[in-house]
């Protein structure tokens, strides 16, 4: 009799532990589906800048142009692990870039969102070829122009400004090279301001500028790439006659 209860009471057991071994397992399992087939993405667009022109590094003369350069950053939670980051320099400076352990770039700003990787893939592919078309406004390449806006400037800045400490201002911004906090403690007298100082400065380029573009302008039609798909889920491209892409954008703040 003892033997027969112990062989029932084993029996009953072993029923036991398979029943709550299939109950474990069809608890984990959709689990373990729904983790795999979400596709959930996180998306984060990063805007760097620095200083145009300047061999320094960071984002430390408001005043002056800057240079822009933008990054999309994408991590899913899919079975395949899709994640990927992508920088468009904008025919500068990367965000890796570092000279003498400084980054040279500084981040100003983050747009963070979500989406399927579907639709994650697909704004990745748009913004790596979201460009502005035609000619680069590059100082370097239009040397002789570049000349003359810097001279332009310089004569402008002699006649219309004041600092609280005496400086060849006029003489450093003709170079296209300043000490920024000396600039910094600087301001126009007549309601001028930089940006206008430069708008006017441009008018001495021989040729017209409404087929260049600068870095600021591809940094904006990238941000419009991603603004419109976090606003509607679309996915549009860059329009290769996009108005941002029309003339020199020296001051952008996304």
């Amino acid at each position: 009799m003892v033997k027969h209860l112990f062989t029932q009471f084993f029996g009953q057991y072993r029923t036991l532990s398979v029943l709550l071994t299939v109950i474990i397992s069809a608890c984990e399992k959709p689990a373990l589906e729904e983790f795999s087939d979400t596709g959930e993405c996180r998306l984060a667009f990063h805007f760097y800048q620095k200083d145009s022109f300047q061999e320094y590094p960071k984002r430390v003369a408001m005043f002056w142009p800057p240079h822009t350069t933008t990054e999309l950053d994408i991590r899913c939670q899919s079975s395949q692990g899709y994640s990927e980051t992508f920088a468009q320099n904008n025919h500068g400076t990367g965000p890796d870039k570092i000279v003498k352990g400084i980054q040279v770039l500084q981040k100003i700003k983050t747009l963070s969102f979500s989406a399927d990787e579907s639709s994650a893939r697909k704004l990745m592919d748009a913004y790596r070829s979201c460009q502005c078309p035609g000619s680069y406004f590059s100082m370097e390449l239009l040397s002789n122009e570049s000349k003359e806006i810097f001279s332009a400037l310089g004569e402008k800045t002699k006649e219309q400004i004041s600092c609280t400490e005496k400086a060849d201002i006029a003489g450093q911004i003709r170079s296209g090279k300043f000490d920024p906090d000396l600039l910094s403690r600087c301001s126009f007298d007549k309601e001028q301001s930089w940006k206008q100082a430069f708008g006017e400065a441009l008018h001495h380029v021989s040729f017209p500028l409404d087929s260049y573009h600068v870095c600021n302008n591809d940094a904006k039609l990238q941000e419009k790439l991603i603004r419109e798909f976090i606003a509607s889920g679309d996915i549009r491209g860059c329009a290769e006659k996009d108005p941002v892409c029309a003339g020199p954008l020296l001051y952008y703040q996304p």
